[in-house]
Formats: C-alpha cells, sequence, structure tokens
C-alpha cells in the first residue's frame, strides 16, 4: 500500500500528487490521499509494506527529495508542512505501539517552498513528482524480502 498525505495549499500537493500519479500507473496497487497522518491507522491492517510520500521543511532545498526506511530517528529533525494535526512521526510510532505498524516503511520527504492558501506548486517540488514517483515504482516492482 502507498500513501500520499497533503492538502491543496500550494507545494503540500506533492504527496497527493504523488499518490494520484502512482495509482494511475500502478492500478493493481492499493493507494491513498489522506489530509491527517492519523488516517493511517485504518488502512494498516493485513498489509506488510507501507509506502508514504510527504512534504516537509529542514531536509535541504525545495525539492530536494530524501528515502526514510522507518525508524529513523534522524527524521524527527524535519517540520511537516503545517496542515496535519498529528505528524507522521508521532503516528508511526503509536502504530508501532498499538502493534499495527507493517514489516516495511518506507517514507518519500520532498523539501517544500510554499505552503500557503492559495497558488501553485513551486517548480522545485513539481519537478520532485517524477524522482519520487520513479523510486516508489522501483521499490514496488521487488519483492518485499522478509526481515
Amino acid at each position: 500500500m502507498a500513501v500520499g498525505f497533503g492538502s491543496h495549499h500550494a507545494d503540500d500537493q506533492i504527496g497527493w500528487r504523488v499518490a494520484q500519479e502512482l495509482a494511475r500507473r500502478m492500478p493493481d496497487i492499493a493507494v491513498r490521499v489522506a489530509s491527517k497522518p492519523l488516517d493511517i491507522l485504518h488502512w494498516l491492517s493485513g498489509i506488510s509494506r507501507f509506502l508514504i510520500c510527504d512534504g516537509c521543511r529542514g531536509s535541504g532545498l525545495p525539492g530536494t527529495v530524501r528515502r526514510w526506511t522507518w525508524p529513523a530517528i534522524s527524521i524527527r529533525q524535519f517540520t511537516w508542512n503545517g496542515t496535519h494535526d498529528w505528524g507522521i512521526v508521532e503516528t508511526l510510532s503509536l502504530a508501532d505501539r498499538l502493534g499495527c505498524l507493517p514489516r516495511e516503511v518506507l517514507l518519500w520527504t520532498v523539501e517544500t517552498r510554499y505552503v500557503s492558501p492559495s497558488g501553485p506548486m513551486s517548480q522545485e517540488v513539481e519537478a520532485a513528482i517524477p524522482v519520487v514517483l520513479g523510486a516508489m515504482k522501483a521499490e514496488l516492482a521487488n519483492p518485499t524480502v522478509d526481515r
């Protein structure tokens, strides 16, 4: 399963846009979009691999893409885009404590520039869409390895 977090607000669209394109290109994969990380707690049952995309601040220049394998202690240093009531880090930690965290969780972050109530996505963040999409497709094409 894959999920993109975001909103309609400028660069915060990144997760949604990646998820929508992934769903279009890989219709056999369960793909969802969410506004709040806590939404994922209802979707984790019975899955072993979970891919996430979201915008953040603190990982470099706008459009910078980073891939993380959960748990990633260093990911706690970033600021998420502010449209979430409860962050991804807290939600994944809660899922782990509840015993419902999938065996493999991969997270792609894209450094954002603008998170305003209106306006388009910045060019730098828009350019990251095919980068994240390609990386997620490659992960999904590889069989999951038992750990």
